[in-house]
């Protein structure tokens, strides 16, 4: 039994990885979620990276470098006095995420759908529910989450300006639709932000996006270069907009987030990808690398388990249970109020021809 509860386990993975195309199993969309994972490897090193990973327990802080005004002199002498940086110790935040596939042999024979197939759908529910969809709290999904973190982070001290039909109200700039794009370089740079940037915004904005993507050569006005060069782009339903505003965008500078995973020491013990147990016995400690390239610990039992349908009260069960930890890291800031994300709420556009 133990050499098919390891094949119907590696079946029903590859399923899952192949069948997200599917309406029902389709993939998860998580552009706040994408946008800070896709910085890890720039904003934090590779030697931290590894040792959070490979840590028996969950790294409880990151040690940073404080910005500073460093001396100026304007002569030379034998002796200076030399600059002293302060470091800080971040915090991280841990949450925990799993999901359970679970089937039993016996309901599978003679039956149209495989014990494979069965558990595949189960781990695509999981995932687009942990990474998308899941709203209760304390179970929210990682985007919701990311989306959380990004509003939490935004700058709070933005740059004042004299731009045309911009204001300042609850940390964010609001801006008419049709100067967005026109308008968010100069902002940037008095906020002292350089791109490219992730742009991650409500699903309706992507309908003004789709607009200026149209236009060409022979158009009054082409922001398309602009926009290619400049941003990458990624939306989600977590980003809501209020009353008046017709989109809610998070201006992030590419590189300035980080997503740390870390999964449990008995899962990874042999060489990093296998764990305790054996498919021989009642218990398999393993992990399992998502369609996303995310390693999740796997414990997967097998053995007796009870049941109120006639017939499989006492059935053979093999359950499979998915966890990961999960932490949002960011580009520190010793200045208060200040960071590397610009929140920006759209307002109707100055004319109604721009209208999306």
């Amino acid at each position: 039994m133990a050499g098919i509860a390891a094949t119907v386990f590696d079946k029903a993975v590859i399923m899952a990885k192949d069948r997200f195309t599917q309406f029902e199993n389709r993939r998860p969309l998580m552009g706040s979620y994408d946008a800070l994972r896709e910085g890890t490897s720039q904003l934090v090193s590779k030697t931290p990276l590894e040792d959070a990973r490979k840590s028996p327990t969950r790294p409880v802080t990151i040690p940073v470098l404080k910005r500073y005004e460093a001396t100026i002199h304007n002569k030379r002498a034998v002796v200076l006095p030399g600059d002293e940086p302060e470091s800080d110790l971040v915090s991280l935040t841990w949450n925990t995420r799993g999901f359970t596939a679970k089937s039993r042999e016996a309901v599978h024979q003679g039956n149209y759908i495989s014990e494979a197939e069965y558990i595949a759908h189960q781990i695509e529910q999981g995932l687009r529910t942990v990474y998308q969809t899941g709203v209760i709290t304390g179970k929210e999904s990682f985007d919701k989450l990311a989306t959380d973190y990004l509003n939490a982070s935004k700058n709070t001290a933005l740059a004042t300006t004299t731009l045309a039909g911009v204001t300042i109200a609850g940390g964010a700039y609001e801006i008419p639709q049709d100067k967005l794009y026109l308008y968010m370089p100069t902002l940037f740079m008095k906020n002292e932000l350089g791109g490219p940037f992730h742009d991650v915004a409500n699903y309706d904005a992507y309908a003004m996006r789709t607009y200026m993507s149209t236009m060409g050569a022979a158009n009054q006005q082409n922001l398309e270069k602009l926009l290619s060069a400049q941003y990458d782009f990624g939306y989600s339903q977590h980003i809501g907009v209020a009353n008046g505003v017709l989109e809610s965008h998070y201006f992030i500078q590419k590189g300035s987030y980080g997503v740390l995973d870390w999964i449990e020491y008995d899962c990874r013990m042999n060489g990093g990808y296998d764990g305790k147990g054996s498919w021989d016995g009642t218990y398999k400690y393993t992990t399992w690398q998502d369609p996303y390239g995310t390693l999740w610990g796997v414990l997967v039992t097998m053995g007796p388990n009870q049941n109120d349908l006639p017939g499989l009260e006492r059935s053979y069960a093999m359950q499979m249970d998915f966890f990961k930890d999960t932490a949002f890291v960011k580009s520190y800031s010793s200045e208060v109020g200040k960071s590397e994300t610009i929140k920006v709420n759209v307002k109707p556009p100055t004319t109604a021809s721009q209208a999306a």
